[in-house]
């Protein structure tokens, strides 16, 4: 928030008049905040905790846009990359949450959850000694 003081500054204006100054936003706010959120989703894009995301393994012989891909290669999502990809985001350096609204003003459909990374998720139950 350090380099962008005005940022700072709308989304604490739109946290004043929804919520107030007399408590904390909860979740049950993030609907009502979407200067907020959009805020949240570009600081994701712009500077993604895990740029390269989370080694994966191909489980299964795989094509991916004429890619073939054998079990057991290990993939590296570039998450950096992906937030880049000046086809969705113009400008990709320039740190705008206003990128995340449509022409009518409400947020559009890019939640960036790309930055959470990707494929399935397993649960290894831990085995007591």
């Amino acid at each position: 928030m350090a380099l962008h003081p005005e940022t700072q500054r709308k989304a604490q204006m739109e946290i004043d008049q929804f919520v107030g100054k007399e408590r904390l936003p909860t979740y049950e706010d993030r609907a009502s905040l979407p200067y907020v959120e959009a805020l949240y989703r570009e600081f994701q894009r712009w500077r993604p905790v895990t740029p390269l995301g989370v080694l994966h393994t191909a489980t299964d012989d795989d094509m991916y846009k004429g890619f073939y891909i054998p079990k057991g290669t290990l993939v590296i999502p570039n998450v950096w990359a992906i937030g880049r990809d000046e086809a969705i985001y113009q400008d990709p350096e320039r740190f705008m949450p206003e990128r995340f609204f449509n022409a009518d003003g409400a947020l559009n459909n890019d939640t960036v959850n790309y930055v959470f990374g990707f494929g399935l998720r397993y649960f290894m139950p831990t085995i007591a000694p």
